[in-house]
């Protein structure tokens, strides 16, 4: 099979599909590597690194965005509910690091946290959410408890932050030194897993972090061995890793990414039938969607992401008329997200046997949102 090939056909007919619309999709960057043989898609990992890489230095969100384009992304994101319960869930992970830091203070003295993507910048105009929220739920723990002095708690953290953006690490130093200004902040600039090699090289770093916090990147490690066992050497055998991420199952398959298609306006629905006809040998009208889901939560996900886009194209027909051209997202905005439960579980026994973990589950206007915060030893809380 030849690999780029069938990845050119796929986003040939996707640009096909969306020309109309305003929005750009493009699904290597999009689908998460367990189900790309659902699209068709055979590529080994080294092959997918590459790729990956490739298209990373392309499509870099440049900084002369314009300001109404920013405007526009922060208010569809503000209108619908996968982004709230984005920071739902950033500022529960925040509230959780939080009492384990000040646990650890009092056991050892000191707190040695890692996060890893400390900026967030896409989603919060340079404003680094996840940073702002960690910071504040620190400094508020402290505060609630009288037995604590607050000088003595702040001089005794140690934050090292991953960013590739120095803006988002020069924001993310400066929230955190205006909150505590005694703690140490250690910026590193790089992708993560370069970081995360280079902290494991200093030998005084191997089992260094009490606490180690990431949000949303396992659909960006789709081969995540190498990720998960560099932050396992780096966490403390008491340690902590504790991550948030979201799933929905848009992309898992073309007859559930069907469902965008059908909805958005301007996209040719025949171009994609045509495309599904000729490859499952299915009448595209008999595909039933909401079967198509392995449960409630994930097809109330992905419907929620579904009206995302439709609110995101329409928003950007607006601002297309009114700018006088056609102006389409950046194309980072769109990131993966999927089902992560059996990748969680493969984790737990292959890399995290000895950290203790907590599975937090926030809830949202009533309902049981399925977000996974950590790992916990040989055991999954779902």
């Amino acid at each position: 099979m030849n690999t780029k090939k069938v990845i050119q056909d796929l986003n040939e007919m996707l640009n096909l599909v969306f020309e109309r619309t305003f929005l750009k999709l493009n699904p290597i960057e999009t689908i998460n590597s367990e189900y790309y043989p659902n699209w068709g898609i055979e590529m080994s990992q080294d092959d997918f690194i590459k790729l990956f890489v490739e298209i990373e230095k392309q499509t870099n969100v440049h900084k002369d965005i314009k300001p109404e384009v920013w405007s526009t992304l922060l208010e569809v994101a503000r209108s619908v509910v996968p982004f709230s319960m984005k920071e739902v869930a950033w500022s529960k992970l925040a509230r959780s690091a939080a009492e384990l830091a000040l646990g650890f203070y009092e056991n050892h003295g000191r707190v040695n946290i890692l996060v890893i993507y400390a900026g967030f910048a896409d989603y919060n105009h340079g404003k680094g959410f996840l940073i702002d929220e960690l910071k504040n739920a620190i400094y508020t723990a402290i505060l609630e408890n009288s037995r604590y002095v607050f000088p003595d708690v702040a001089s005794s953290l140690h934050f090292t932050i991953v960013d590739r953006s120095m803006e988002a690490l020069e924001k993310a130093r400066e929230q955190i030194l205006a909150t505590f200004p005694s703690s140490r902040v250690e910026p590193i600039r790089h992708f993560d897993l370069v970081a995360l090699k280079r902290l494991i090289k200093d030998k005084g770093r191997t089992g260094y972090y009490h606490i180690v916090i990431n949000t949303s990147l396992f659909g960006k490690h789709p081969f995540s061995s190498e990720f998960y066992r560099a932050i396992s050497l780096l966490t403390r055998k008491d340690g902590y890793f504790i991550s948030a991420n979201g799933h929905h199952a848009l992309w898992s398959h073309p007859f559930i990414f069907r469902e965008l298609v059908r909805r958005l306006k301007g996209a040719n629905v025949e171009i994609f039938d045509d495309f599904l006809m000729a490859n499952y040998n299915v009448d595209p009208s008999s595909i039933d969607f909401s079967s198509l889901f392995e449960n409630h939560m994930e097809r109330l996900q992905t419907e929620i992401v579904i009206e995302y886009y439709v609110r995101l194209n329409d928003a950007f027909e607006k601002l297309s008329h009114k700018l006088g051209e056609k102006t389409t997202p950046p194309d980072t905005i769109f990131d993966s997200t999927t089902t992560l439960s059996v990748k969680i579980r493969q984790l737990s026994k292959s890399f995290f046997r000895n950290r203790p973990v907590a599975v937090v589950t926030p809830k949202f206007r009533g309902i049981n949102v399925d977000f996974i915060y950590a790992v916990e030893s040989r055991k999954i809380k779902e």
